[in-house]
């Protein structure tokens, strides 16, 4: 299949409209593909409606799931191809803190693939899996201070036989790091001891490691990515140059010689050769895009129609099979998240396989740009500005955390991608000290804290606002971004409308401070790598010292556990802010670092800093659909702040997020706030109000709540007809528990013509509850919901309603259905009386019939019940259970005086039903009735007790 041809069937027009939340907060349904020996299948970590790794035949896209990972539980490490038949796999048991891993053996002389699971008893990690040796692979095993690398087989691991394996025999000490170069059978290691790093090799067969790097300079690279010969080495390499270049590097004399690629601007980050050692490309970044330069005329070739039917993607090259002729491409741009390609060099083809995000196909991203600036020095400055389709007028102002060795790319970003899908405008800079510009680009960043780095990203500012137009702008970034942010404000305040400031350093000084449990030799040198030395300038450039200069609203954003910028700088700026009397918020998350480990966290930030820019900014969502779902934010901040998810739970935030959302007429959020005003507020006007307006828009949970205040008179006005018909409507938008309603309505004949048939089909029937739309832990709840209300209009139905024989017994056939076998038990022994205890059925405290009146008083019976046939004894029964209280006013104005249920006790053994006095409205003097009966209506028990008010 040709490529142009396959792009052209897979074209579509996008759309720009405001997206949920929940399309960039969220992992991608492929987490990683890598292509097998024969380029025939991939194994690919999948993310679908499960997480798994899965055999993916190319012809067809087939997929075989392999593995099955619950994901609160197990997460998967590591997977590798060790030939064309066996794979290698790692995943760690995050409830017993341990790591497992094996081999899969494929069959595939079959119609389908099949496969056999075997675990490895050794402890290890796979080094390299040495494709083209079949069944044999590098693995290590720590032996005290060293490592021990070993040639083995899978058979050898998987038997605990390791010992008999191949040793390369002399072991390094502080190794971080091992590869294996498969063209010169090498094995290469690095070592990191204090500052110096040393980079070694050992050929196959050599019995001593030889040295081929050392350096204290931790800037400097030395990445081997081939040998010419058994002399000469093919290395990435700023050793002696300001840019990271290709050379040629002798072994034994330890110099560089021949530069085989050097670009004039920018650091490259891989090289790629051929079968016969000849340069096959190189990659580098050119304005924050992936740029990869081809001097093999196959891959010219290919890249070209590539680029000429997707104009503006970038490509990146994962996997190569052994022949170099097929290869496993990640395509992508700043507004795609991408997807996989498979290339044929030889027959130019490219075979589409997976979208990471197929939900955003057809969705209009905003693209990011290209922005160069010069700074106060000189020195061109590259940047990323992010436009949005329909712009609110902000520019948001964005550097970078590090600042040393970060960068920013025109990469897809969910964070940027959000807040452009907002309508912000997002400015990233690559400042002095971002990488891949070399390294005297790198290294004026240190020490110029608040300074020369600022400079750079004002001069950005500059031509940003020369390029476009703004009503606002605010500064936004996190860890050394949330410093700049408020250096920014400070150093220009005439600029800037608002700050938001995330896992930020505040205070300089501090990170010297002897104070600071992390203070130690080894952090403070590294301190002193970022920050410079030392001195009173430290003070100066800091935004704590600093704090009486910033004037508009900010926003803090902190993690309690934050072990790198540290919860003290945060809280410290808070507080002085505070004192200030600044118009400062501040949000320290629960249980977060430097920042979230998780994509419900991340969006529960990016929505509160989308609230507080509309909020300070006075900006309006534009158009209902952009409305709905920002409603949709505010309703998951409410949901947030109401259950107490990463922060202390605030029921007045929790509230006010409900109610915006509400107001902007999401229907979830309106019938949550008309729950509200019923149950916590106890105004049934009010509640009426929100439920009418949900229901209006189709919701079922509002419609039933709307019926029942009808239908239980909270409210008055309607007749048992229109009271009915409500109870229809909401069963018809999806109301479960209206269904329920709507049948014990047929029952009593209530505002409709009785129907005992209808009636029995509705009640005592299965009903499947099932919802694509709902979470596992959200259908549990909802069973949980609609059995005890289904048991409750049961016991009512078979109390008031004379059924016939034949009806009785199509009653009786459901409850045999669902494993409860005796519906008509005898009465074995009961006791009565107050009760105690936290286990079921609780413990008698005092057998009487008199109650004292206090809360949380518990009272009822204890009862065994029995069956005249042997052939019953381990069997469930049936019963039904009354209670008739005095008139109790609940709180919403309804007046009741029973309630019952159906019980499902195992016969001869004790069962319990109590009434527990929870609240005010039931501290009522008077009877209180139990009764127990067969669903025939024989009584079973029947025990009266008196409640009264003790004497003080």
């Amino acid at each position: 299949m040709l490529l142009l041809v396959f792009l052209i069937g897979f074209s579509s027009v996008n759309v720009a409209e405001t997206l949920p939340a929940n399309l960039f907060f969220r992992n991608p349904e492929v987490l990683s593909l890598k292509l097998g020996p024969d380029a025939r299948y991939l194994l690919g970590h999948m993310n679908k409606t499960k997480n798994y790794l899965a055999l993916v035949d190319t012809k067809g896209n087939e997929e075989y799931p392999i593995l099955l990972f619950d994901t609160g539980q197990l997460v998967l490490n590591d997977y590798y191809w060790v030939d064309e038949s066996t794979v290698y796999f790692k995943y760690f048991n995050k409830i017993i803190k341990e790591s497992k891993h094996g081999f899969v053996y494929f069959d595939f002389s079959g119609v389908k693939p099949d496969f056999n699971i075997l675990y490895i008893k050794e402890r290890g990690a796979l080094v390299d899996p040495l494709v083209k040796q079949r069944n044999k692979l590098l693995f290590s095993k720590k032996m005290g201070d060293y490592y021990q690398v070993h040639i083995v087989s899978t058979q050898q691991l998987v038997h605990g036989k390791l010992s008999k394996a191949t040793l390369f025999k002399k072991s390094l000490k502080n190794v971080i790091n091992y590869s294996w170069d498969a063209a010169s059978n090498a094995l290469i290691a690095t070592t990191l001891e204090d500052d110096l790093i040393i980079v070694w090799h050992l050929p196959e067969g050599e019995k001593k490691w030889e040295q081929l790097y050392s350096s204290t300079n931790l800037s400097e690279t030395f990445r081997p990515v081939g040998y010419f010969d058994e002399e000469v080495l093919a290395v990435l390499s700023n050793a002696t140059s300001d840019k990271v270049s290709l050379y040629k590097y002798n072994i034994k004399d330890k110099e560089f010689s021949d530069v085989l690629y050097q670009h004039p601007k920018y650091d490259l980050v891989n090289a790629l050769f051929d079968l016969e050692n000849n340069l096959s490309s190189v990659s580098f970044f050119d304005h924050g895009r992936l740029v990869t330069e081809y001097f093999e005329s196959a891959y010219k070739d290919l890249q070209g129609k590539f680029h000429k039917a997707l104009p503006g993607k970038q490509v990146a090259i994962i996997d190569r099979s052994p022949e170099h002729n097929k290869s496993l491409a990640y395509v992508f741009a700043s507004d795609d998240p991408g997807s996989y390609y498979l290339f044929d060099t030889e027959n130019l083809e490219a075979r589409h396989l997976y979208q990471l995000y197929p939900e955003f196909d057809g969705k209009d991203l905003a693209p990011s740009f290209s922005l160069a600036s010069r700074s106060s020095d000189g020195e061109i400055i590259e940047s990323i500005i992010t436009p949005p389709k329909h712009s609110n007028g902000v520019l948001l102002v964005y550097p970078h955390g590090g600042p040393i060795g970060v960068r920013e790319y025109q990469f897809y970003n969910p964070e940027v991608q959000f807040l452009a899908n907002r309508g912000y405008t997002v400015l990233q800079v690559n400042f002095r000290g971002s990488i891949g510009f070399g390294k005297k680009f790198n290294k004026e960043a240190v020490g110029q804290w608040g300074r020369l780095i600022e400079d750079d990203v004002m001069s950005a500012v500059a031509k940003a606002k020369q390029e476009y137009s703004f009503q606002n702008t605010c500064t936004i970034g996190t860890s050394y971004g949330g410093y700049s942010s408020m250096m920014l404000a400070i150093k220009q305040p005439e600029e800037y409308d608002c700050v938001i400031s995330m896992y930020g350093v505040y205070d300089l000084p501090l990170l010297f401070n002897a104070s600071n449990l992390k203070m130690q030799e080894g952090y403070l040198e590294s301190v002193s790598r970022t920050v410079g030395e030392m001195d009173e300038s430290l003070a100066r450039n800091s935004p704590f010292r600093l704090a009486n200069h910033i004037s508009v609203p900010t926003l803090i954003i902190a993690g309690k556990e934050d072990d790198i910028s540290g919860f003290e700088q945060a809280n410290r700026m808070r507080y002085l802010m505070q004192k200030l009397k600044s118009d400062i918020e501040f949000i320290p998350y629960n249980g977060v670092g430097h920042g979230h480990s998780n994509w419900n966290g991340e969006y529960h930030q990016y929505a509160y800093i989308d609230d507080f820019l509309r909020r300070k900014l006075s900006i309006k969502a534009k158009g209902e659909k952009a409305a709905n779902i920002l409603a949709d934010d505010l309703l998951f901040l409410s949901n947030s702040y109401r259950q107490g998810a990463w922060t202390y739970p605030d029921s007045n935030k929790a509230l006010v997020y409900l109610n915006k959302s509400a107001q902007l007429g999401h229907d979830e959020s309106q019938y949550r706030l008309g729950d509200h005003y019923l149950n916590a507020k106890l105004d049934s006007k009010k509640a009426n109000y929100w439920f009418q307006e949900s229901a209006g828009q189709g919701n079922g949970k509002a419609a039933y709540a709307l019926a029942k205040l009808y239908g239980e008179g909270i409210i008055s006005g309607k007749t048992k007809a229109e009271i009915y018909e409500l109870f229809e409507k909401a069963e018809a938008l999806g109301s479960h528990l209206a269904y329920l309603d709507v049948a014990k309505y047929q029952c009593f004949g209530k505002g409709v013509k009785k129907n005992l048939d209808a009636c029995i089909e509705k009640i005592f029937s299965e009903k499947d509850l099932s919802n694509k739309n709902l979470s596992r832990n959200q259908l549990e709840r909802l069973e949980e919901e609609f059995w005890s209300k289904k048991i409750e209009i049961m016991a009512e139905v078979i109390d008031r309603v004379s059924f016939s024989k034949g009806q009785l017994e199509r009653v009786g056939q459901y409850y045999k259905s669902i494993g409860f076998e005796q519906l008509y038990p005898e009465l074995a022994s009961i006791e009565f009386g107050e009760f105690y205890g936290e286990k079921y059925p609780y413990t008698l405290k005092k057998s009487t019939n008199r109650i004292p009146i206090r809360k949380s008083m518990r009272f009822g019976v204890n009862y065994t019940l029995r069956s005249s046939s042997k052939d019953d004894q381990n069997t469930y029964a049936v019963a039904r259970i009354k209670w008739t209280t005095p008139n109790l006013s609940t709180p919403v104005g309804e007046i009741t005086n029973s309630t019952q249920s159906m019980s499902f006790p195992k016969l001869n053994r004790k069962s319990g039903y109590y009434y527990v006095l929870d609240y005010d409205y039931e501290m009522v003097e008077g009877e209180w009735i139990i009764e127990g009966f067969n669903i025939d209506g024989k009584k079973l028990f029947e025990k009266t007790f008196q409640t009264y008010f003790p004497e003080l």
